[in-house]
């Protein structure tokens, strides 16, 4: 019998876009799949659109709840998903009817596969990207030409395998609103052995100003989400060269989030020992980093202070400076 898939939607003020993502899910060539469609306190009328959809197809769900984000109304579709593989699409998107065919084409082997996808903008271009293809056992070396090209942390385009979510006991975390699909995948490849890239591009993926990503989150949050990634890949940290780029890319983030920190829109989200904390983790990171390579950031005279600044390895005399230049 043919491999059950569930797709999870997260959906927020999409009665826009509802009828054109569901559409082009009952349009699918492979017909062994749920839909689970999770309503996160919509205000329009996308509630009242799934349940339409839920009485004309018995593979559909709804669920309704109020208003807590992508990652909520996520995990809620993982408690009522019944597939061997998970597969989330975003509601302003869409994908072309042939788009669990292709994941069916692959075998169970296949920890994480993963597609291309059709970039659309509001002007009405199209990009398409699917240029390469991975078949990779190495994860730290596959996590790295993915990241690389901007594609690692996406939840949209993925096939995951529910029985590694669960046994794993794997959720979005609900604390944080910036990068909680990177920080998904980066808990679930902690138990993968094989990632896989097709290349095709059957997902087209939609930039809407309204869309559900676009919710709220603070540089508090951002930071949160970069040291839970960091502390997930630190399972692979025996490979040196994956290490030195994990170091690399968290380290330019705790350099501008607690620059960003210290300006005034953001000064009440930290206490005096939170900003402490992170710029002793920040000094902490750095004895261990060949800094030769190290890019702060855009080239100014603020940020030409600022690496002025880090010269020193005085937590207390940077947080001063700081202070003093950015509020």
């Amino acid at each position: 019998m043919a491999v059950k898939y569930s797709i999870i939607v997260p959906i927020f003020n999409a009665e826009k876009y509802l009828d054109r993502c569901v559409g082009s899910i009952l349009s699918q060539t492979y017909v062994n799949w749920e839909l689970i469609l999770v309503d996160d306190g919509s205000s329009d009328n996308s509630g009242k659109i799934c349940d339409e959809y839920a009485m004309n197809d018995s593979r559909i769900m709804v669920f309704h709840q109020t208003n807590t984000g992508p990652g909520a109304a996520r995990n809620v579709g993982l408690s009522h998903a019944s597939g061997q593989y998970i597969l989330f699409i975003d509601s302003d998107d869409w994908v072309e009817s042939t788009f669990l065919e292709e994941y069916a084409k692959i075998t169970e082997s296949e920890d994480l596969v993963y597609q291309g996808y059709v970039g659309e903008f509001t002007d009405g271009r199209s990009v398409v990207h699917a240029d390469w293809q991975m078949d990779e056992r190495d994860i730290p070396k596959a996590i790295m030409s993915l990241w690389q090209r901007d594609n690692f942390g996406y939840t949209w385009m993925k096939r995951y395998k529910r029985s590694i979510i669960e046994e794993n006991q794997i959720r979005f975390d609900t604390k944080i609103f910036f990068r909680e699909d990177t920080v998904f995948t980066a808990q679930y490849c902690r138990y993968c052995s094989s990632i896989r890239v097709l290349p095709v591009a059957l997902y087209h993926y939609q930039e809407n100003l309204d869309s559900l990503l676009h919710t709220r989150f603070n540089v508090k949050e951002m930071l949160d989400a970069d040291r839970l990634i960091y502390n997930h890949f630190s399972v692979y940290f025996a490979n040196k060269a994956f290490k030195r780029f994990t170091d690399g890319w968290f380290l330019v983030n705790l350099h501008n989030g607690i620059k960003k920190s210290y300006v005034k829109e953001n000064a009440s989200l930290f206490t005096h020992e939170e900003r402490i904390y992170l710029i002793n983790s920040c000094l902490a990171l750095r004895k261990e980093y060949d800094m030769s390579s190290f890019k702060y950031s855009a080239h100014s005279f603020l940020n030409t202070l600022l690496r002025a600044v880090w010269i020193t390895n005085r937590s207390s005399l940077i947080d001063g400076v700081l202070k003093l230049i950015l509020r």
